[in-house]
């Protein structure tokens, strides 16, 4: 598949670069078309979704979404984590975890037109027994002075950086509720599938 970046403007003569890094040359007569990348992954039925609530995580308490990437074989996901609280919480993205259980959740395609499905599982709680290496932490909910995390049990949302997971490995995303009372929590991921050696 070509892609290109989504700046770029039609002219007679375009030079673009494949997947493996080979320049192309496209003459055209009228506007070139061109996609965002993760936009065409979704056309193409190779973006998909997949989500878990936990509906009045106690103050202190915490969930967790289980990621085992692509254990047989050689496929990666690209993509963000979200995560909506109803208060104040802290988000952890841990990778090199090890982890058993918890109740599987099925992946949406988000071309509806298409069957496809990732090869990666997703589990809600598991038992972690090791948390590996945290690589990214995050926290959600402000007060109402705008102000992150003063005394305040105030909603928040935010989208994490885009992520590109290590093949065969597992990863945990943890939101522990710092809110004093009971929230509900979301985390949310989109992601697209690669091959890679």
């Amino acid at each position: 598949m070509i892609k290109m970046a989504r700046d770029v403007v039609a002219t007679d003569k375009r030079r673009i670069q494949d997947d493996d890094g080979d320049s192309l040359s496209i003459n055209s007569d009228g506007a070139l078309s061109v996609r965002d990348c993760e936009i065409q992954e979704s056309v193409d039925g190779n973006a998909y979704y997949v989500e878990m609530i936990s509906a009045d995580l106690a103050d202190g308490s915490s969930c967790t979404l289980g990621i085992s990437v692509d254990t047989g074989g050689n496929k990666v996901p690209h993509g963000r984590f979200s995560v909506s609280v109803g208060g104040k919480a802290a988000c952890y993205l841990n990778e090199g975890v090890t982890f058993t259980g918890g109740s599987a959740i099925t992946p949406y395609n988000i071309n509806r037109n298409s069957d496809s499905l990732p090869t990666h599982s997703f589990v809600e709680n598991p038992t972690v027994s090791d948390e590996g290496t945290n690589i990214e932490t995050d926290f959600e909910g402000s007060s109402s002075d705008g102000r992150p995390f003063s005394n305040s049990a105030e909603p928040g949302s935010g989208e994490k950086e885009f992520w590109v997971l290590k093949k065969q490995t597992k990863y945990i995303v943890k939101v522990t509720n710092l809110s004093g009372s009971a929230i509900n929590v979301k985390i949310g991921y989109t992601f697209h599938d690669h091959d890679i050696d």
